[in-house]
């Protein structure tokens, strides 16, 4: 008796599902702003904070339609949008709380050796 392979079935494409959210101006233009804060990282192009984490989860072309969905429904509700809409930048406001700590050290045969010494 032999052993039969069950084909694979193609996996069916079900619709995602959507939710309606109803926004005042005032929070929609809190929407807006979220999607424009500002990472001072220049060597990126100044990112907004939106845009890195979509690109940590891997997620920039769901933040790409996300923010078409927000820019449309601010122009059609006629919110400020590009060079009229304010810019926020994340900024250090204090100087950083620092605290030293232990470095992991060496085996017992390096413990004079510095941790910082390379191997």
């Amino acid at each position: 008796m032999t052993a039969r392979r069950q084909k694979s079935k193609p996996k069916s494409r079900s619709r995602a599902v959507t939710s309606s959210l109803q926004l005042t101006d005032a929070e929609l233009a809190h929407v807006r702003d979220l999607f424009n804060v500002r990472l001072p990282t220049v060597s990126a192009g100044y990112p907004s904070v939106s845009q890195s984490l979509a690109a940590v989860e891997h997620r920039e072309k769901l933040e790409i339609e996300l923010w078409d969905k927000v820019a449309k429904l601010c122009t059609d509700r006629g919110l400020a949008l590009e060079q009229s809409a304010p810019d926020h930048v994340v900024v250090l406001s204090a100087p950083p709380e620092l605290a030293v700590m232990a470095c992991e050290t060496r085996q017992a045969e390096d413990d004079d050796a510095s941790p910082f010494d390379e191997e």
